[in-house]
């Protein structure tokens, strides 16, 4: 989770309380999904005793508050398995780029604020639980697929895709969901609050560099165009140089290129999330 907003905290916070956490907690979460999706093929009605009540839990079922995570999310032993098998791999995933203290701080505070705003609203917003089901794996799935975007799967077993591109089908899925009944973004918009919060500045600044970026090089090739003019110093990552941008400073890295010093700065920020990573 060094990606976002907090990480210093989150750091700390592991630090102190990381032997608390629970090793590949979303191996258990599947487990357990598996164990629920057996228990209603044998009575179908073994779900009404987990499922998420606002009444059940203010009369003392305090259980139902996190057993809705484990509503399977399809009744079809073919679609179960494949979904409990792509939930463990990317527990698998998370735990390797973030280790268990962090997987598990991101799957309890989604749940936290899930659970705050179903409890807040009128039961029809919210139902038996199973759309706070889909939004935790949502969130979950979502930094998977921003951690490892390029990373292939086999959909359905035979046809190869992206994670990146299986997260806008995901984010499709939600905004179907928003446009049949409006209402639902009461829960939907601040279900994904947590996702935001992580990720959400990484995207800003990347948004940022990139425009940066792009009007450099936009100098550039408009300065380039003049020949009269002799450059001095070249950007190895953007391009640009000293004539397209004569107010830059330019240094040469232990690489041995001559890197504009806000691509230096970005390198430098990508090493040290890359360090605080390992270091996790």
């Amino acid at each position: 989770m060094a990606y976002g907003l907090g990480s210093r905290l989150v750091s700390n916070l592991e630090r102190k309380f990381g032997h608390l956490a629970l090793p590949n907690l979303l191996h258990w979460v599947a487990g357990f999904q598996f164990l629920v999706f057996v228990l209603s093929v044998i009575d179908p009605n073994y779900m009404s005793l987990i499922s998420f009540s606002r009444d059940a839990i203010f009369s003392g079922q305090v259980w139902r508050l996190f057993t809705y995570l484990f509503f399977p999310q399809t009744m079809n032993i073919y679609w179960i398995l494949i979904s409990i098998y792509f939930l463990w791999f990317i527990s698998s995933g998370l735990e390797s780029e973030w280790g268990s203290f962090r997987v598990n701080l991101y799957l309890f505070f989604t749940m936290f604020c899930l659970t705050s705003i179903a409890l807040l609203l009128p039961p029809f917003f919210v139902g038996n639980g199973s759309l706070l089901a889909t939004l935790v794996f949502a969130n979950v799935f979502f930094a998977f697929a921003r951690i490892y975007p390029d990373q292939q799967i086999l959909l359905m077993m035979i046809i190869p895709i992206k994670v990146k591109y299986l997260g806008w089908v995901v984010a499709g899925t939600l905004l179907v969901k928003f446009l049949k009944a409006p209402l639902l973004g009461i829960v939907i918009f601040p279900g994904l609050l947590p996702f935001l919060l992580v990720f959400g500045p990484d995207f800003i600044r990347s948004a940022s560099e990139r425009g940066k970026a792009a009007s450099r090089r936009a100098n550039f090739q408009a300065a380039s165009h003049d020949p009269d003019k002799e450059t001095f110093h070249t950007c190895n990552t953007c391009g640009t140089d000293d004539v397209a941008a004569p107010d830059l400073e330019f240094r040469v890295a232990a690489d041995g290129d001559e890197y504009c010093t806000p691509c230096l700065e970005q390198m430098r920020r990508e090493n040290e999330t890359v360090s605080e990573s390992k270091s996790a």
